[in-house]
């Protein structure tokens, strides 16, 4: 199988959705990825189509490498799937190794175990109200149970508006920056604006 080859670079979303399920494109790096952490497997295939490059290793492991433009999402569903590593009546995935892949750049890697399944989206026309209700019900229990779960990482951070602003200004404003798309002083004058927004906000 030879060492780690190189990934595609996209730089846009546009050029991201051209190749993250291109099962041909990412095969050798999931195949890598599996040996280095000890997985056998005979086949690879495309997952549900998301935000990241998820792919099923003969339906038994679920290999999902992160985009760049996602990459801060790692260390999120890491501790995550840590937190609910001790939780068995919580039906989620078993998380196996993680770690990085090195092409040049490094993309960030998940592997937990697969956990078939079928859309609600597609069960629930075919389902009985009573068997609806039952499915709420073992939801909401479940759902219980994860409020009940308090992290004690710093990589989880309350999802507020104040937060989503911390984050977005300084990206934004680069962007518009590095891509010439505002004069200078306008760019300074709406991350001022941006920042006053947030303190509003934050008030509130």
């Amino acid at each position: 199988m030879g060492g780690t080859r190189m990934l595609p670079r996209p730089a846009t979303l546009e050029e991201w959705g051209r190749v993250f399920t291109d099962v041909d494109i990412w095969h050798h790096a999931v195949a890598h990825i599996l040996k280095g952490e000890g997985l056998t497997f005979t086949a690879v295939t495309a997952g549900f189509p998301g935000s990241n490059a998820v792919f099923l290793a003969d339906a038994a492991y679920v290999v999902k490498i992160f985009a760049p433009m996602f990459e801060a999402d790692y260390p999120k569903e890491l501790t995550v799937y840590q937190l609910l590593s001790g939780h068995s009546a919580i039906a989620a995935p078993t998380l196996l190794a993680h770690g990085h892949y090195d092409d040049g750049n490094s993309w960030p890697y998940l592997i937990t175990t697969y956990c078939p399944g079928l859309a609600i989206r597609e069960a629930r026309p075919k389902m009985p109200p009573e068997q609806i209700h039952a499915v709420a019900e073992q939801l909401g229990k479940m759902i219980h149970m994860l409020h009940s779960i308090t992290p004690d990482h710093t990589e989880l951070s309350p999802l507020t508006w104040d937060n989503y602003f911390k984050d977005r200004i300084p990206a934004v404003l680069s962007t518009l920056h590095d891509e010439g798309l505002m004069a200078p002083e306008i760019i300074a004058a709406l991350g001022e604006h941006l920042r006053n927004s947030q303190t509003f906000l934050k008030e509130a």
